[in-house]
């Protein structure tokens, strides 16, 4: 987790989630609901997915702020493949 850093959409915190040393998934946390969340979302996803197109991203409402998930949707179907063949 990194605490206030500084993004398109404000000061967050970033919880960075890996498989197998790979990143899969980045979620801004406590985004303001004074930030314009459409358009900051927008721009974070063009500098995540600099190198990677499959980058998808889900907007999660909260009474008082906004988290963002940004995640590499093949990746993500693999780590649930692996969860699913070892639980």
């Amino acid at each position: 987790m990194v605490n206030d850093y500084k993004t398109s959409c404000g000061m967050v915190n970033i919880k960075m989630s890996f498989f197998n040393a790979i990143i899969y998934s980045i979620r801004l946390k406590n985004v303001s609901k004074l930030e314009n969340v459409e358009s900051c979302t927008i721009e974070q996803l063009q500098y995540f997915s600099y190198k990677n197109r499959e980058i998808h991203y889900r907007i999660i409402n909260y009474s008082d702020y906004y988290d963002i998930d940004y995640y590499d949707s093949n990746l993500k179907d693999k780590v649930f493949d692996w969860i699913g063949k070892w639980s």
